[in-house]
């Protein structure tokens, strides 16, 4: 119990031991590792440093001495020239007035600028070509100069289509009716025509003398009746004839002819 109570007394003596949680007197504060890798770069960089030349820091350019002396008297020259009374920074009159509309218009300009191409621009290659473009300039300038070696007439370019057409559709008429004229008058027409004439007189007295077609009235019918088989005409007959057909037939006989019966016969036993 003695010595708890020493112990506590101790840690209230110790300022330095205060800053520790009494609970775990190994406590580091939040973020300290965290940050521990910054801080330990930060000290090697200071005690760099420090083993530095000191007077690595305040260097003058090379030859600032030397030149120093000419240089105050310079700028002794310059304060007597000046006058005394005269303000140093001076500005225009109006110009803290002018000043808020002259930023924003400078802020305008710089946007303008930065948004869009700049109007200076050239073409691709435009170096490479510029001898012989420059040549070519040159060229045409001499040819210009030169005197007109090929002239037109006066109000040629405005005659021009009405010449053309007149020599074109006009001349196209009259070479077709002079052809046609010299067709009617030509020798060779007038043989053509009268061989045609010839053949259509000759043609129409052939068609007149030639012979009228022959009737064939009753051979067509014998051919028909031929190509019928005997048997069906008697069985034809047999059903159809009666006593007062064979009376008929009897007191027709002399109307009957021989000769055109024996031929008749004849192509039947041929076709046959």
């Amino acid at each position: 119990m003695k010595s708890d109570m020493e112990n506590k007394e101790w840690a209230d003596d110790e300022v330095s031991l205060q800053r520790f949680s009494k609970e775990n007197p190994f406590a580091v504060p939040a973020g300290y590792f965290e940050e521990a890798g910054q801080r330990i770069l930060s000290l090697v960089k200071v005690q760099g440093l420090k083993t530095d030349d000191e007077a690595q820091g305040f260097a003058v350019p090379e030859g600032y001495f030397d030149s120093l002396s000419g240089n105050i008297q310079s700028r002794i020259a310059l304060e007597e020239a000046v006058p005394a009374n005269q303000p140093s920074f001076s500005v225009p009159q109006g110009y803290f007035d002018e000043l808020a509309a002259n930023i924003q218009n400078h802020i305008n300009l710089e946007e303008v600028t930065k948004t869009r191409e700049t109007g200076f621009a050239i073409p691709a290659d435009y170096f490479n070509d510029m001898q012989q473009q420059i040549s070519s300039r040159i060229a045409v300038e001499e040819i210009l100069q030169q005197p007109v070696a090929f002239e037109v007439p006066a109000n040629y370019f405005e005659t021009l289509n009405k010449d053309i057409l007149n020599k074109t559709v006009g001349r196209e008429e009259a070479i077709r009716k002079t052809i046609v004229r010299k067709l009617w008058a030509s020798n060779t027409f007038k043989y053509a025509t009268a061989a045609c004439l010839a053949l259509v007189i000759g043609a129409g007295a052939f068609l007149r003398n030639a012979p009228a077609p022959v009737e064939h009235q009753k051979t067509l019918l014998h051919t028909q009746l031929s190509q019928i088989p005997a048997d069906e005409i008697k069985d034809y007959l047999e059903l159809h004839l009666d006593a007062n057909d064979n009376r008929q037939l009897m007191e027709n006989e002399k109307q009957i002819n021989t000769d055109a019966l024996a031929d008749d016969l004849q192509d039947y036993m041929d076709v046959n």
